[in-house]
């Protein structure tokens, strides 16, 4: 029923423009496979700044002062803790690995919280202070099942992390060569509520996550910084796409 009042609701807010922007061709395949027709529109990315590092002393973050000797390497998960992220499988995984350091930025309950030396429990902290910690990792882990246009993920490539995500929702189309796609998933899998709901009943892919672990911890090749994600590179093209379709219009 709430699924149901929910596409009346967004049916009804669609009929009055003439125009949508999605953030991901995986946003727009699921609505067409879902409603069944496609109203005019462009796909635009999100967009995120490249990180700004201060020389303020105690404005930069470094491997100790998160509790991590500078000679070791970590991986970072980030997110709010909900299922479809699959942050408590990722911190599971890391645990029972006990070989990589991790550090959780998400709002882990006490109750939820395993306890591990590899394993550091920053909480939810502020974008720029997130940034800095995932710019100095090895890696962004981004696991979750349906993800549609994950802002972390922009934000992180933009700043030349590579990310580790699965090879359903929007997230590949962003990743591409910029770190390592787990090939979890059917690749003709639907992008639908059925295609959603087969991810989150399957199984969290340990084997396949800790391949891309040892890839990324050998891999040494100098970091690349996608300009295509910058936030000016976003606004650009919504400003150019509004104005090409009110120019139609007339």
């Amino acid at each position: 029923k709430n699924i149901s009042e929910a596409k009346n609701n967004l049916n009804k807010i669609m009929q009055k423009g003439n125009y949508v922007i999605f953030q991901s061709r995986f946003c727009r395949n699921f609505f067409k496979n879902e409603f069944g027709y496609l109203p005019n529109n462009i796909v635009i990315h999100n967009g995120a700044k490249k990180l700004y590092k201060s020389k303020k002393r105690g404005q930069n973050f470094s491997k100790e002062s998160i509790g991590i000797p500078q000679n070791e390497n970590y991986f970072v998960v980030a997110g709010r803790f909900t299922r479809r992220k699959r942050i408590k499988e990722t911190i599971t995984f890391f645990r029972e690995l006990n070989k990589y350091n991790l550090v959780v930025l998400s709002n882990i309950p006490k109750k939820e919280i395993i306890k591990s030396k590899r394993i550091k429990y920053l909480g939810m902290q502020n974008p720029f202070v997130a940034k800095q910690i995932i710019s100095n990792s090895r890696a962004l882990i981004h696991m979750d099942c349906y993800d549609w246009c994950p802002n972390i993920i922009i934000s992180a490539i933009v700043d030349g992390v590579p990310v580790i995500c699965s090879n359903y929702g929007g997230s590949p189309e962003l990743v591409k060569k910029n770190g390592i796609i787990i090939q979890e998933f059917p690749k003709d899998l639907y992008s639908n509520l059925d295609g959603i709901n087969f991810t989150l009943n399957s199984k969290f892919p340990d084997y396949l996550l800790e391949s891309a672990l040892e890839k990324i911890i050998f891999d040494r090749k100098e970091r690349k910084y996608i300009s295509n994600y910058s936030i000016e590179n976003c606004a650009e093209k919504y400003i150019k796409s509004i104005l090409k379709y009110q120019k139609k219009m007339k």
